[in-house]
This record gives structure tokens, C-alpha cells and sequence, in this order.
């Protein structure tokens, strides 16, 4: 299904920055809190060429998200050098439903005007029209696992499991990366080929981190997506960033030897089951259990993440369970887990244990 998304571009017009274009369904109220995210924008160092930055935020005056594109534009009328750009859009809850809350992967399809020319006052923009494929988001756990191999994967799984789960015991979550593989080529190649055998180029470094949030993002029920919020390629964490936010997500552009430095206890038979789904080649598979476990799960919860995998190896689908179904006692244990937890669709759970 084709969305319009209300745009507006923030940049140079004349002497200072200022809204210089904006669709017209965009009130004074959106309008201001596009401005107030737009505001800054980090070059990084001297030496290193200018990020391409994303930022999903919360809106406040429509209630739901809105995704900002920035990037450098050179020269300006009224400077040789320093000019940016902000190219943001307001993400209607249709699409947020579409996608399952992976704001990341909207980010992907979007486009940055960086050639715009302002006018004088402001122009109004026809809202873009915006089709996205929603499952093919689950092609970059793929490509994901073999990137950063299974450890860095769980790595990455846990902390943002830790993150998602209890958003309001916390701070915003960096999530520190490594540098594109020398092989990266090749990875995108046999893991995102389509049936043509054609396959996407290889991203820049900035666009790769996006790449590897959205896939990540992608192996998470719903539930555990909706609250969250992301900025790509800055150099530090800003607290203007995280307005308004519930949970607050960095990943920043400074290149790191290691993914994270370890992964929680709590959740880890989701991850593991889902890391040997991913590598075993049973990438529709993990699909189906992200979406059952969407419709189950109404609150971020490890124990009740946990307590969905099991009973999904045991009574929905024993076949992709690892080791086989589990024990009487193992089902049971699960149910008593979901009896603890105001979070869970029961309807969904007695209709999978009738059948």
C-alpha cells in the first residue's frame, strides 16, 4: 500500500536557518517540533568526510513518529562552508502498524533532498508517496548474522532485549558497531541476492549502521519496537535526542573493535532459537514466529518473550524447536509464567494449546 508522507525541509534561506519548505498538512505545532530536532547537526572531525545522520523522535502534537534525514550541503549563500540540510517526514500510524514499529526500516526507503534550492518564504511540498515492503526486513537478519557473526549478534540481541524491555529504568542505549567487513561485498551477495541473482551495492559506512539496526529491530515482536527511537551517526549522545522519548537508541558513527561487551541472562532462549533459525536457513520460519509472538505479546517482557518461545517450540510449531518439543513440565512452566504477566494475549495461547 502506497502512504503520502508529510515532508519538511529544513536549511539555509538567506542569512539563517529556517523551515524553507513544508507539506501543507504539517500544523504550526509539527512544524515546530521538526524544527527543534533539525536545529543541529554534528560534521564530526575535519579529516573525515560529513555523516549522513537519521533520527526517528516521537511527535508529540500528532502522536506518532516522525524520521529525519541530515546531511551536509557545502557552500550557502551567506558562507563558504558549514551549510546543512534536514529533510524530515511525518510517519502516519498505518505504516507504523505495516511495518511492525520498525522505524529503521522506513528510514531505509527514504530520500534526502540535498539539491533543494530554497525560495523565499515557504514553499509547499506535495506529500511523498511511500511503499514499503515490510517483510522483506527479515532479508537483513540474513545478511545480519554473517556480518557480525553469531556472537556479535547476540551480543547486540541482548543488550538491546535489556534496553527494550525496561525503557523507563534507564538511560538512552549506545549500541557501538565495528567497521564495515573487508568481505562486505561478498556477504551482501549470497545473502541478499534476489531471484535474479542481482544484488544491492554496497552501502557507505553511515547507511550500513542503519542496515544493521533495522535488522536487528526486525527479529523483535512488535511490542518491543513501538516506544523506540534511534539516532545513526552522531559522534556523542545528545540529550535534545532523547526528548520525549521513552527508549532512546545511538549508534554512533566513531568505529568500535567490539559489538558490546556482553549479553544478559534474561532472554536467552529467544535469542539462541532465533540466531540457529537465521543460520540453519529458516529465515521464513523466524518470520512466522515474530509475527505469532507480536499478536501474543501486548507488553516489552523478557519472562514472557522466554515463556512465548517455549511454548511456541512445544505446541504451535515443535518441528523448528531446538532439541525437539519440551517436557510437560517445561510447557507448564511457561503457562505459569504467562499467568504472572498482564501482558499477554490469552486468547491466542488457549487457541494454540487446543489445537
Amino acid at each position: 500500500m502506497i502512504y503520502p508522507l508529510e515532508q519538511h525541509i529544513f536549511t539555509t534561506g538567506g542569512l539563517a536557518f529556517r523551515t524553507v519548505a513544508a507539506s501543507p498538512g504539517i500544523s504550526r505545532e509539527t512544524r515546530a517540533e521538526l524544527e527543534a530536532r533539525a536545529r543541529y547537526y554534528d560534521r564530526g572531525a575535519e579529516k573525515e568526510p560529513p555523516p549522513l545522520v537519521f533520527r526517528s523522535f516521537p511527535l508529540s502534537s500528532t502522536g506518532t513518529f516522525a524520521v529525519s534525514l541530515l546531511m551536509d550541503t557545502g557552500a550557502a549563500f551567506s558562507r563558504a562552508r558549514g551549510n546543512y540540510l534536514a529533510h524530515s517526514y511525518v510517519i502516519p500510524h498505518a505504516l507504523l502498524d505495516e511495518v511492525g514499529a520498525n522505524l529503521a526500516w522506513i528510514a531505509a526507503y527514504l530520500p534526502i533532498r540535498t539539491d533543494y534550492q530554497p525560495r523565499s518564504g515557504v514553499e509547499s511540498l506535495e506529500p511523498l508517496p511511500c511503499e514499503v515492503d515490510a517483510a522483506s526486513q527479515f532479508r537483513l537478519v540474513a545478511f545480519l548474522v554473517r556480518d557480525l557473526g553469531p556472537t556479535g549478534v547476540h551480543q547486540l540481541l541482548g543488550a538491546l532485549l535489556e534496553h527494550l524491555a525496561n525503557p523507563q529504568a534507564q538511560g538512552p542505549l549506545v549500541v557501538e558497531m565495528p567497521p564495515p567487513p573487508e568481505n562486505l561485498e561478498m556477504l551482501i551477495h549470497e545473502t541478499l541476492r534476489g531471484p535474479e541473482g542481482h544484488a544491492p551495492p554496497p552501502p557507505p559506512p553511515d547507511c550500513l549502521r542503519l542496515w544493521r539496526l533495522t535488522a536487528a529491530l526486525a527479529f523483535f515482536p512488535t511490542v518491543f519496537r513501538q516506544t523506540a527511537s534511534f539516532t545513526i551517526n552522531e559522534t556523542q549522545v545528545r540529550r535534545q535526542d532523547t526528548l520525549g522519548s521513552t527508549c532512546a537508541l545511538f549508534v554512533l558513527r566513531t568505529p568500535q573493535a567490539e559489538v558490546l561487551a556482553s549479553a544478559p541472562g534474561q532472554g536467552r532462549q529467544w535469542i539462541d532459537h532465533c540466531i540457529a533459525l537465521v543460520s540453519q536457513g529458516h529465515r521464513e520460519e523466524l518470520e512466522r514466529l515474530q509475527a505469532w509472538l507480536s499478536q501474543l505479546l501486548r507488553t516489552p517482557s523478557s519472562a514472557a518473550l522466554n515463556g512465548g518461545v517455549a511454548f511456541y517450540q512445544t505446541l504451535v510449531n515443535p518441528l523448528h524447536g531446538l532439541g525437539g518439543p519440551l517436557p510437560y513440565t517445561a510447557v507448564v512452566a511457561c503457562i505459569n509464567v504467562f499467568r504472572a504477566s498482564p501482558g499477554v494475549n490469552l486468547a491466542l495461547l488457549y487457541e494454540a494449546a487446543q489445537a
